[in-house]
């Protein structure tokens, strides 16, 4: 091997090592070792996970004044944001423009990643920091238990349950140093009617400025849950959240006016109204210690529409009012855990879901250059829909207080089905061109495997070392189904297998003197 080459290997992989490196002194919101995570789809002793998991305390994050669960998520180690057109996504171990398909992100244990891959950005907007109990996250894998895209890890955020009386009024406010202002309102509180029933709600508004020029961002949250204890062994939450927001910007700088002068406002006007709500119906029943059911359900809904959307560009202007997409997202979710020994369970369950996302783009210009005019409108209107079926089983089975190890496996059956309709509306000097619309439309169906195993050692009593091997999947969206010819522009469909990926972890982690924490990877 030529000695750059073996040295180039070497300083990356070192370069990765250090990156994955968290230490609990430089951050005191990580607690490795006291919290309960639900990595398993069921709530645990962080201690008895296999894995390296970071979990974050919501009051921590409150305490540190952040208004936003991307500005929290932001300032933890292994976490970044790329931008790669329409918004910011979550970025870990480097997954760069396939972000949004490969690092999944879920609320309770329910995935909020938009099925439209080539334009979509996770709505992290769309979730209520203050409602925020916990954050769960699981750098690299974890295909068993959840599926298509977690190449780069998996981000659980765990919302609060309360169920005892309670009622506060909450107030937060912001400034920057050239006059922008911006706050949040909101109350929150819990009844108890009786022994077997409760309600909870939060409610914040928010009305921020940017720090540039023309940025604006206004809207509420309403966050509700429903407890209801059916008996001493079997419990039901009925949730419903509902998120809406209008966004004001001004589009992008140059180099050269950031430079300038950073706070001065783009070349485009743009408003964008967001809407989202959800339902969801969590059921548990518990037979003694032994064996855990649990049934879950939810539809989500996320409505994003350009109310305005126009830019500058050679000496005319652009418009893409009326532009929008539509992600819809129901499932169903049965699992099992079964308790059969001392620190040993076996998983197992099925999924179902049904996502379907629309895509309406719109763009309008008008030219106007002596006797020649024109009016030009060109309209794609898209409909993607992806159906899976899922069955999984994961067992962990401890040999003696020094040996465990774990493993499982996933299969996963998908449809896909892509139809698009697009249209070309222009008119020279008062006469219409004729035009045909193009439709295409195209289907298809993937099988999917996922395998993990990881032994487990526990050196001391705070200290474990493990290795994982995982062999995971990152399915095709079903945008990806459609391609342009670049000869004749015409589109024809796609012949796409799921990305396999195969992950080779160690790592460990462990609690010194009482005070000092942290995990290697």
């Amino acid at each position: 091997m030529h000695p750059n080459k073996k040295a180039f290997k070497l300083s990356l992989f070192a370069l990765l090592l250090i990156t994955n490196l968290n230490a609990q002194e430089s951050n005191k919101a990580i607690n490795l070792q006291k919290v309960v995570v639900s990595t398993t789809g069921f709530e645990q002793d962080a201690d008895s996970n296999l894995r390296n998991v970071i979990s974050i305390e919501g009051k921590d994050l409150q305490n540190k004044g952040y208004v936003s669960l991307e500005q929290a998520l932001e300032r933890i180690s292994g976490i970044s944001f790329v931008n790669f057109g329409l918004g910011r996504n979550i970025d870990m171990r480097g997954q760069g423009n396939k972000s949004n398909i490969a690092v999944k992100v879920m609320i309770d244990g329910r995935a909020i990643n938009v099925l439209d891959n080539s334009h979509g950005v996770t709505p992290l907007d769309s979730i209520n920091l203050d409602n925020v109990e916990r954050i769960e996250i699981i750098p690299g894998g974890g295909s068993v238990l959840y599926g298509s895209g977690t190449r780069g890890g998996v981000i659980n955020i765990i919302t609060k349950k309360q169920k005892s009386d309670a009622f506060a009024i909450n107030l937060k406010s912001s400034a920057y140093d050239h006059g922008g202002l911006g706050g949040n309102l909101g109350i929150n509180g819990a009844k108890q009617i009786n022994e077997n029933l409760a309600f909870s709600f939060d409610i914040q508004s928010f009305n921020l400025d940017g720090y540039q020029e023309g940025y604006n961002e206004k809207g509420y949250f309403i966050n509700t849950k429903t407890y209801i204890d059916i008996n001493d062994n079997s419990d039901l939450t009925l949730g419903y959240n509902y998120f809406k927001s209008k966004n004001t910007s001004s589009g992008y700088l140059t180099k050269a006016q950031a430079q300038s002068n950073p706070t001065q406002k783009g070349k485009s006007d743009n408003i964008t109204q967001i809407n989202r709500p959800e339902i969801s119906l969590d059921y548990h029943y518990y037979f003694d210690d032994i064996w855990e059911f649990n049934l879950e359900t939810f539809w989500q809904n996320q409505k994003i529409n350009y109310l305005k959307d126009e830019i500058s560009m050679k000496g005319t202007t652009a418009y893409q009012n009326g532009s929008g997409f539509e992600d819809t997202l129901t499932g169903i979710s049965l699992k099992n855990k079964l308790n059969y020994a001392n620190n040993s369970y076996f998983i197992f369950g099925y999924e179902f879901t049904n996502h379907d996302a629309k895509r309406t783009s719109i763009i309008h210009y008008d030219v106007n250059a002596g006797k020649f005019q024109m009016s030009h409108t060109m309209t794609t209107l898209m409909d993607m829909t992806k159906q899976s079926h899922s069955i999984f089983a994961l067992d962990s089975h401890e040999f003696n207080d020094i040996f465990s190890i774990s493993g499982g496996a996933r299969y996963e059956y998908s449809l896909y089905d892509t139809n698009r309709n697009y249209t070309s509306n222009m008119v020279i000097s008062n006469i219409p061109k004729p035009s045909t619309p193009e439709l295409f439309s195209t289907d298809d169906t993937s099988h999917n495997f996922a395998f993990e195993i990881t032994p487990n050692f526990k050196y001391s009593d705070t200290g474990k070392l493990y290795i994982k091997y995982e062999r995971g999947f990152v399915s095709p969206s079903p945008a990806q189904f459609v391609n342009k010819d670049k000869n004749s522009q015409k589109y024809y469909s796609a012949n796409l297998n799921p990305e396999i990926f195969d992950t080779f972890e160690l790592g460990i982690d462990d609690f010194w003197w009482d005070f000092y924490g942290f995990n290697l990877t």
